[in-house]
């Protein structure tokens, strides 16, 4: 008999072993080459097919794999991967999985979608192509991990992004290329072996805490086999079970008074530290780590004086500024967030301008559920519409380092409205190149009606998890009525991660008068503190003086 053990850490997945039904379709053969893995690799042949802006939520044809992985520990994703020709337009491929979420747990590069991660063999600008090389969804950096949603088997899809590209392995590694690359990016010969485990009674040490599956395999002499499977909890995170984030609610409340939001019947680990974060849908801020890239202008870069250390940034090749966005754009970076329909927004971001240049301030930003006041779309992702953000405040503002802006030039922007949509999501397109991001703030509250710093010299950085959020119960106040998203995350140790949704149905503070009677009118304490007469609004009759019931009829978002 032969015994082989699946730890789930670390992942190698050869094209030699992959079955006729992971290759759907005709473009993607199963071919020898030499200096493959096993001799055997998995090929695109070159079409000169124009490269894809986006991948198909459903192609004609893909390959896919399946493998088990452990929820919530960071995976690093790599290719071994050649372009014919050493074309750099026949390096890269699109890149989707089943279960994939981002350090937050927010679900990205999902397979039946139209996101992904874009696995490109050159590893930036003219750094060249040469035989077979490693490289991971970065381009000319380290790329982020990758996480899922739950542990066990996970599927990995890989459809057309150009044509013309083989690769003969996949890695995904929680731990010896957690943060190195398996071989070189150019002329590489390394093949990576199996990291399965033998023999009736085997060990393995975990580098990363987290609930691992754990598959044995059984195999006779005769080619029968059969296979069991189990989990392994390392470190502090126990199962699944033992770690829940519960957020309670729904929630209710009025504008301007502070609601309670319980989230102590979440379950934590006994004998470990659990962090809350408790985000409330009314301020959204968007770090360089929420962002990700597709197409080649845009990357993530070091940078000490951002939030987190990283930015995104749009490096400046001279290129004009675009007069008009692009609906079907090449390359952008997007994140998805969570906020209330029909609640004014304003939208910030923290720029710099290369070299300080009014020609390298400015970008485009759309969504995939915004409305006008009125509920007509507009600025959406796939249109010519879009808020054009820059950072010089008005003609001869000036520039200096770091600075917030919005879509107003010299004035403050209108607010932004979102429809019925549980998700948004917001994309950067190119205006002018030169520019780097390092936060997106989206605000019905605390940045309302001001930036959250100054628009030049700027030093001022907001936080995820705003003040007093970060605790098991936690009070919050809106500025504005609406049904809000409300999100809670726990975490443990350094792999634990669990999330919840609920919502809070906020609905306008009613000031009473002294002396309030029949056929008087109530009124509402609005945005800004005015006071205004209300639409659908009555005195109940029958009632005393000083008793003074209203009721408010409110349109339910």
């Amino acid at each position: 008999m032969a015994y082989r053990w699946t730890w789930g850490d670390e992942v190698v997945v050869d094209a030699a072993d992959l079955p006729a039904s992971g290759l759907v379709g005709s473009r993607w053969t199963r071919v020898q080459v030499a200096g493959a893995s096993g001799g055997v690799a998995l090929h695109n042949p070159n079409r000169n097919d124009a490269k894809l802006a986006a991948p198909a939520a459903v192609p004609a044809s893909y390959v896919e794999a399946r493998f088990y992985a452990a929820a919530r520990v960071p995976y690093h994703l790599w290719f071994r991967m050649r372009a014919e020709g050493d074309a750099y337009t026949n390096d890269s491929m699109f890149v989707q999985f089943s279960g994939s979420v981002d350090s937050k747990g927010n679900a990205i590069n999902r397979i039946g979608s139209s996101n992904a991660a874009v696995a490109s063999l050159e590893e930036g600008t003219a750094a060249g192509v040469s035989g077979w090389g490693w490289n991971d969804d970065g381009y000319g950096t380290l790329a982020s991990p990758v996480y899922f949603a739950t542990s066990g088997l996970q599927t990995v899809r890989v459809q057309q992004r150009e044509d013309g590209i083989m690769w003969d392995q996949l890695v995904l590694s929680s731990s010896a290329y957690l943060t190195k690359r398996p071989g070189l990016t150019r002329v590489d010969t390394t093949i990576i072996a199996d990291p399965d485990g033998s023999g009736m009674v085997s060990s393995h040490a975990y580098a990363a805490a987290g609930l691992y599956p754990l598959i044995l395999t059984v195999l006779d002499n005769a080619g029968a086999a059969a296979a069991a499977a189990t989990t392994v909890s390392v470190g502090d995170t126990a199962p699944t079970a033992t770690l829940t984030a519960r957020a309670g609610g729904p929630y209710a409340g009025l504008t301007s008074q502070s609601v309670t939001f319980d989230g102590s019947a979440s379950t934590v680990t006994s004998g470990t530290t659990a962090q809350y974060g408790w985000t409330f849908g009314d301020d959204v801020v968007l770090d360089a780590s929420s962002l990700r890239t597709v197409g080649t202008r845009w990357a993530s870069v070091a940078d000490t004086t951002a939030s987190t250390g990283r930015v995104m940034e749009n490096a400046d090749r001279s290129d004009p500024k675009i007069t008009t966005a692009q609906a079907s754009p090449s390359s952008y970076i997007e994140a998805t967030f969570l906020a209330a329909a029909g609640v004014p927004y304003r939208l910030w971001i923290r720029m710099r301008a290369a070299s300080d240049s009014y020609s390298n301030d400015s970008l485009y930003a759309q969504f995939s559920g915004t409305v006008s006041a009125s509920g007509a779309a507009t600025t959406r992702i796939g249109s010519l519409s879009a808020l054009a953000i820059v950072l010089e405040d008005g003609s001869g503002a000036g520039l200096q380092a770091w600075g917030w802006a919005d879509a107003g030039y010299g004035t403050l922007a209108a607010p932004i409205y979102f429809n019925q949509d549980a998700t948004q999501t917001i994309r950067i397109l190119q205006r002018e190149d030169g520019v780097r991001i390092d936060q997106i703030v989206i605000s019905a509250n605390a940045h309302r009606d001001d930036a959250p710093g100054a628009a030049k010299a700027d030093a001022t950085t907001v936080s995820v998890f705003g003040a007093g959020s970060s605790v098991a119960v936690a009070g919050h106040a809106y500025q504005a009525p609406g049904s809000y998203p409300v999100s809670l995350t726990v975490v443990t140790g350094s792999a634990g991660i669990a999330t919840d949704t609920t919502i809070a149905v906020i609905i306008l503070k009613v000031r009473f008068d002294d002396g309030l009677s029949s056929g008087d009118r109530c009124l509402a304490e609005f945005l800004g503190g005015e006071h205004r007469e209300v639409q659908g609004v009555e005195v109940g009759d029958g009632h005393a003086r000083d008793a003074g019931e209203c009721r408010i009829y409110v349109a339910r978002h």
